[in-house]
């Protein structure tokens, strides 16, 4: 399977908007169904990584993949070398 190709619409549609407490500032990359972007939390400014479903991405499937990446995540957040979830929703 080869990633969705990134549309700029997409991504720049999405920069300034927030997604939970965080701005979207610029986009970074995109992994295999979903979007990376640099964004600063709204209240603190402090800088994180943020990563959003592709809207082109959006089926049942997909949906369940994505979330349970975000669980996996959180299981691994005491361990040295995986990246720190700070939150998900």
């Amino acid at each position: 399977m080869t990633a969705t190709p990134v549309d700029s619409g997409i991504t720049d549609f999405l920069l300034g908007e927030t997604a939970g407490d965080y701005a979207l500032e610029s986009f970074i990359a995109q992994g295999q169904f979903g979007l990376v972007f640099m964004a600063k939390h709204v209240l603190t400014g402090l800088p994180a990584a943020v990563k959003i479903l592709n809207p082109k991405r959006y089926q049942p499937t997909n949906l369940i993949d994505f979330d349970n990446e975000g669980l996996i995540l959180e299981r691994l957040n005491d361990c040295d070398g995986a990246v720190k979830l700070i939150s998900r929703g």
